[in-house]
């Protein structure tokens, strides 16, 4: 079965499937249900407890609320630090489990408090390297994830 059609940028960008974006690269996936919703936002809950706010893309329709809903992050979209950004929104405290050093890039997994795992991907921008098990705050952009009707 085809489930989408488009060139390998639209195909990663704008995926039609939780299938096509696992599919395609790399990715982080959660399932959740929508909780609220206004104008320009979504905030989906998990099962975990994660409140994670997404945009709403224009003339697209809203999932009702019993609707599951799966999340697509890609792990180049996620940033970490090590001190408590300003903006609470999609920030969550977790610490590193895995860190791989592959050059010009450094691939984490970052195990957040909820038990979730997420999988991120930075630029290598230092000689120096985090250790295992420190404490990170994971964050991104509402404008960087993505939210498919399963």
């Amino acid at each position: 079965k085809i489930e989408q059609i488009g060139t390998p940028t639209e195909i990663y960008e704008y995926p039609r499937t939780p299938f096509v974006a696992d599919f395609i690269g790399d990715t982080n996936l959660f399932k959740g249900r929508l909780e609220s919703a206004d104008a320009s936002t979504m905030q989906i809950a998990t099962p975990t407890g994660l409140k994670i706010v997404v945009e709403s893309k224009s003339g697209q329709d809203l999932p009702n609320y019993s609707q599951e809903i799966v999340l697509i992050i890609r792990p180049e979209k996620i940033r970490l630090s090590l001190s408590p950004p300003e903006s609470k929104i999609n920030c969550f405290e977790g610490r590193l489990k895995h860190v791989m050093y592959l050059g010009t890039h450094v691939h984490f997994v970052v195990e957040l408090l909820t038990g979730d795992r997420l999988t991120v991907m930075l630029p290598n921008t230092s000689s120096k390297l985090p250790d295992p098990h420190t404490p990170v705050y994971a964050r991104w952009a509402a404008t960087d994830c993505l939210a498919l009707q399963e």
